[in-house]
């Protein structure tokens, strides 16, 4: 029988691979999963993660099979399962990778205020304004001339949900900032960032250029659909979502914090999601 594993942060790393599908006889277990994904040729799992003599991952890797966690390497597989092997660990830095009171899913929820905007790719725009020296007003031809970046982020949803490890492709939000030339010293420190429908998340200017910040065009491989935000939407993997504005069809930068749709109704101008920070305090 076939079954698909995904391996997320450092164990894709060291797979070298983030994805694979290994084929187990009929009436195989977790255990035999994890003997057969860790003893891969290629693989150089480190102790932390790997015990070569039980033939295992270690008790900071969780295995999850479809959303649901499982301890138990005696359950059995069917054909078909959606296994993901995740560590508790991430390069040494995070003491887990699903951030508090976060549970783990593979669908994709689809939550935007108002309906979902019809945008024609040759009539979108960006614009680029507030303290900086050029104001500039990108069209979807400029916005493919520059840089693509093509990375592998985790989604944190304020209202309790992660995906993990999705592939998102686009542009350095920090590249487009860099054409309008941002003012320097005592000049720009945030960015208000404008959507279709009249929705605005704001960041700071240190956050919005950040290299993992991206003017997102497609996901996994695919145009982003217009559920999802497209034809471009922000991306900020280090924020929750709200921050990660669908539709988005500008920037304002500013030397105050201009505040956001849901920043002022009392979510978190933060919203770091390894602090819990959904709300303003």
């Amino acid at each position: 029988m076939k079954v698909s594993v995904t391996l997320v942060g450092i164990l894709a790393q060291y797979a070298g691979a983030p994805e694979v599908e290994i084929h187990l006889p009929e009436g195989a277990r977790l255990a035999d999963l994890h003997r057969v994904v860790g003893g891969r040729p290629g693989s150089r799992f480190p102790s932390e993660v790997w015990d070569p003599a039980a033939e295992r991952f270690t008790a900071c890797v969780r295995t999850f099979v479809g959303e649901e966690d499982v301890e138990d390497l005696s359950r059995p597989l069917a054909s078909g399962d959606r296994v993901t092997l995740l560590t508790m660990i991430a390069g040494g830095l995070r003491p887990g990778f699903l951030p508090p009171n976060q549970r783990l899913t593979e669908k994709f929820p689809v939550l935007h205020l108002g309906p979902v905007p019809a945008i024609p790719e040759a009539t979108w725009q960006f614009t680029v304004e507030g303290e900086v020296e050029a104001p500039i007003h990108l069209t979807r031809s400029d916005l493919q001339t520059l840089p693509r970046t093509v990375q592998r982020s985790d989604f944190h949803c304020v209202t309790g949900w992660s995906r993990l490890g999705d592939e998102w492709e686009g542009v350095r939000v920090r590249d487009v900032l860099a054409l309008a030339i941002p003012t320097g010293r005592d000049g720009a420190g945030f960015a208000l960032f404008l959507a279709e429908g009249g929705y605005t998340t704001d960041l700071a200017l240190a956050d919005a250029t950040a290299t993992d910040v991206l003017l997102a065009v497609k996901f996994n491989g695919a145009p982003l659909t217009p559920e999802h935000g497209g034809p471009v939407r922000l991306l900020v993997p280090s924020k929750y979502a709200y921050k990660s504005a669908k539709w988005v069809r500008g920037v304002v930068l500013s030397r105050e914090r201009q505040l956001g749709y849901w920043e002022s109704r009392g979510y978190s101008t933060s919203a770091d999601p390894w602090k819990d920070d959904r709300y303003s305090r």
